[in-house]
């Protein structure tokens, strides 16, 4: 089986989050953490809506693939440590040192005060309401799966399924169909149990939305490691890709004329299962015939991925900020926030997280 691939997809979905938060900040919409009122363009809100599209679905498969590995290779005792090791330290290392740096800076700072977000009343809302988990919530989210992901792996473990059967040479059809329609029903009992729609609980950790959105992906990615054949079929682009693609296309243009009611509500989940699904299929696509074999390459940038990772956020904040008053179109800000983020992060887990133990410990879980 080839994996190497979809570790190579890994760490790229990863770096690709130094793109989408610095996006972010010169969106017209301006929903995010820190935005720059002067220097926008819709064009970033395009590049956010399309690397959401398929960035977090693909991960979350990718994550499903490699806990499924990771228990049938080396059993449940190393696969809760490395869990631990790998998610909860880089997590709490990373809350506690930058993510706190990063909120108490925007608080404190005028300049970036003036352009953030709104804080809370009290220092307790902001745990509360999950504000300081910022781009770790996926890692709470991993944690989440990863303990029912334990109950479920030798039942996924046997549900191997053969090419027999009417659904023959149709497997990437039934793969966007089923992924459309659970993440329809997934929206759907969050419409119907109110409840679970005011999360996040317990200091934002637990977010039914998130959850609910994401295990559909985490489950087939479980499943994918145990039926090598159906990955080659989901990584084959093919006339239900093209079917898909143009579903997609005919249910926008039906959203954008549809009044904000229950049917327009149900047409949006529908829209954006396949959309989900149909990215995530075209971004494994991409890497199965790209990726051929390992490389050293690949290695380095799936150890340094984490790091710039966690390290990004805080970066894109510092650096945007200081660009504020700066009389530069998006553009160029844009570009200068990423290419910066991305050359210190590297810089930083070249020198430090990957030089010095405790630190490769704390931000990288080895």
């Amino acid at each position: 089986m080839r994996i190497h691939f979809i570790d190579a997809m890994r760490s790229v979905l990863m770096v690709l989050g130094v793109v989408l938060h610095a996006a972010k900040v010169y969106t017209v919409s301006g929903r995010w953490e820190l935005h720059d009122s002067a220097a926008t363009n819709p064009l970033f809100d395009g590049i956010v809506a399309l690397i959401s599209s398929f960035r977090m679905p693909a991960f979350f498969v990718i994550a499903g693939f490699f806990a499924q590995m990771t228990l049938e290779r080396h059993g449940r005792k190393y696969f809760l440590w490395h869990r631990l090791r790998r998610l909860a330290i880089p997590f709490l290392a990373t809350a506690l040192l930058l993510n706190s740096l990063q909120l108490w800076l925007q608080y404190r700072l005028p300049v970036l005060a003036e352009s953030s977000l709104p804080f809370p009343g009290s220092v307790a809302e902001i745990f509360t309401s999950g504000r300081w988990l910022q781009h770790l919530w996926f890692l709470v989210v991993l944690l989440i799966f990863s303990l029912f992901a334990l109950p479920l792996s030798k039942s996924v473990a046997t549900k191997t399924v053969s090419g027999q059967g009417w659904w023959q040479g149709h497997w990437l059809a039934v793969f966007l169909l089923v992924g459309a329609f659970s993440e329809m029903a997934a929206h759907s009992l969050l419409h119907v149990v109110r409840i679970l729609m005011a999360g996040p609980f317990v200091f934002g950790l637990v977010d039914p939305v998130s959850l609910l959105t994401f295990v559909p992906f985490f489950l087939f990615g479980l499943w994918l490691f145990t039926n090598p054949a159906r990955l080659k079929d989901f990584c084959r682009p093919g006339l239900a890709t093209l079917v898909a693609a143009v579903v997609a296309v005919l249910l926008h243009r039906w959203l954008i004329t549809l009044p904000e009611t229950r049917l327009q509500t149900f047409v949006s989940w529908g829209y954006d299962g396949i959309v989900h699904w149909l990215g995530c299929h075209l971004c494994f696509s991409a890497f199965w015939w790209t990726v051929r074999r390992p490389s050293g390459f690949w290695r380095y940038c799936s150890d340094a991925s984490y790091t710039v990772y966690l390290a990004h956020h805080l970066l894109v904040i510092l650096i945007a900020g200081s660009l504020l008053n700066v009389a530069w179109s998006a553009n160029a800000k844009f570009l200068t926030v990423s290419g910066l983020v991305l050359l210190a992060t590297v810089i930083i887990h070249e020198l430090f997280v990957r030089r010095i133990r405790v630190l490769s410990f704390l931000f990288n879980g080895k």
